[in-house]
């Protein structure tokens, strides 16, 4: 499911949602390369405060830069299948992010002061997700939900078939494995469902 439709999920439930498209898309730039963090600021500028962000696998990296690079604006951050770090753009790598013009390398972690929620699966072989959960704990505190046996993809709303195991990416027709089972993901996402209306609700 796309993130616009969850966000219409979202305005369902009575929140002001808005779904930010930032590569891939008419309009965009068709790679994740050299995206300014600003774009989301003018995105949350858009909402009624307090905004909060919602970060998917690597939108999760913008969630978390935005939140530490403009804290006036933001509100809380809930992150699925996160990063703690800057990963390189995708594909080819070079520079995913951007700020004031610069690249952007890092996540000053330290500069988030509303609270964050991680969620991620214990068995997400994209990328070490539930590592980076355990680090926004250990570094600024986050609340962590980590869910036994689930692969990449816990943060789609709940009661849908999970898409788990291989999966071949559109774009650039490389396979990878998610990780995870049915079993697992289906729980994680019915689960951290009501943990993430919660937090926006908070």
């Amino acid at each position: 499911m796309s993130t616009r439709f969850q966000a219409a999920l979202l305005a369902s439930r009575g929140f002001t949602a808005l779904a930010v498209g930032y590569f891939g898309l008419p309009g965009l730039p068709p790679t994740l390369h050299d995206i300014p963090i600003e774009y989301f600021a003018t995105a949350a500028r858009l909402l009624p405060p307090p905004v909060r962000v919602v970060g998917y696998s690597r939108g999760s990296e913008a969630a978390l830069l935005v939140a530490a690079l403009h804290p006036d604006l933001i509100g809380g951050t809930i992150v699925y299948d996160p990063a703690s770090r800057v990963n390189p753009g995708f594909p080819g790598g070079g520079d995913a992010w951007t700020h004031g013009g610069s690249a952007q390398t890092v996540i000053p972690l330290a500069s988030i002061e509303d609270p964050v929620l991680a969620i991620a699966g214990t068995d997400d072989r994209l990328w070490p997700s539930a590592d980076a959960a355990l680090t926004l704990w250990q570094r600024i505190g986050a609340e962590i939900r980590l869910y036994d046996g689930a692969g990449h993809g816990v943060g789609a709303p709940p009661y849908l078939t999970p898409a788990t195991g291989a999966y071949l990416h559109p774009r650039t027709g490389e396979v990878f494995d998610r990780g995870g089972t049915r079993e697992a993901d289906a729980r994680a996402r019915a689960e951290s469902w009501p943990e993430l209306l919660a937090a926006l609700g908070a």
